[in-house]
């Protein structure tokens, strides 16, 4: 399949063999000029997991940190235990999970705005966290900069954690941008709220795409890889009128039994239990 031979790994399941030979096609033709990638981050450019225990998400990396208050912590692990179930169950529709959803963002960044927390813990919160990029993340980064592409980071996570995170770990490039839940700080340094425009899980679209400072760029690349970790992560790209060829590539994570042919239904590769970059890296390699 277009020689690429990290394709042919067991982790690799794809339903449309054809399909994918055609869209790849199709993006090297485009060539650099007109690509851009479109990625969800959490569990996505993120680690599921590392040594056999579960990574943090970005929202994670504060909730669990042991210097934020007990009390902080009770509250956000019981909205996870009452409301990730019905987040991670792909039986249930968009629509009957929004208002759940909504309501378990927002009681969880009133419960962190009451806390006080300080911008000047926030490098050593995520030094001290499980949030941890992919293998071959650090190469897919430098990649996309190094050819000029377009990366948008579109996470219902915290966007402060991961502009963070990269800088860690990695290179916070001029070519991405990230659409994601924005801390915003006081005079003080002290947490006073967040940015205006709550992104969840369901929300991820192109209507909430287009409210960023680079919509117009994103217009102006028509070819697209879209990188997820859930069902709902393939509508980042839904509304978004200059689409014309659009690979999609999911990880799957978890549950994998009950979830493989709603993930094959839905994008074009996915990659099962792989915490690395190495099949996205090597289709770039095609690409450009």
């Amino acid at each position: 399949m277009t020689c690429i031979q990290e394709l042919q790994r067991s982790a690799v399941k794809i339903k449309d063999p054809n399909l994918i030979e055609e869209k790849i096609c199709k993006l090297i033709k485009g060539g650099q000029a007109k690509l851009q990638v479109i990625a969800d981050f959490d569990n996505t450019l993120s680690r599921f997991h590392f040594n056999g225990k579960r990574c943090d998400s970005s929202h994670g990396a504060i909730e669990t940190n042991p210097r934020m208050p007990v009390s902080f912590r009770k509250k956000t692990k019981a909205l996870v235990e009452k409301y990730y179930p019905i987040e991670a169950d792909p039986n249930i529709s968009i629509d009957i999970k929004m208002p759940f959803i909504v309501e378990w963002y927002s009681s969880g960044h009133q419960a962190l705005c009451e806390t006080k927390l300080k911008k000047s813990d926030l490098k050593t919160i995520v030094q001290e966290s499980a949030v941890l990029l992919r293998d071959g993340c650090q190469t897919f980064l430098q990649t996309l900069h190094e050819h000029g592409v377009l990366l948008i980071i579109f996470s219902a996570g915290l966007g402060n954690v991961i502009e963070e995170a990269i800088h860690q770990q990695a290179c916070m490039y001029e070519n991405i941008h990230i659409m994601s839940n924005f801390m915003l700080f006081d005079n003080d340094g002290l947490l006073m709220g967040f940015n205006n425009e709550l992104v969840h899980t369901c929300n991820k679209n192109g209507t909430t795409l287009s409210k960023m400072d680079c919509y117009s760029e994103c217009l102006e690349k028509p070819c697209i890889i879209l990188l997820g970790d859930s069902i709902g992560d393939i509508n980042m790209v839904a509304g978004l009128p200059s689409a014309e060829v659009t690979l999609k590539i999911g990880f799957l994570n978890d549950n994998v039994e009950p979830s493989i042919q709603k993930y094959l239904d839905n994008y074009d590769v996915v990659l099962v239990n792989d915490q690395t970059m190495d099949v996205v890296n090597a289709i770039l390699r095609k690409i450009l």
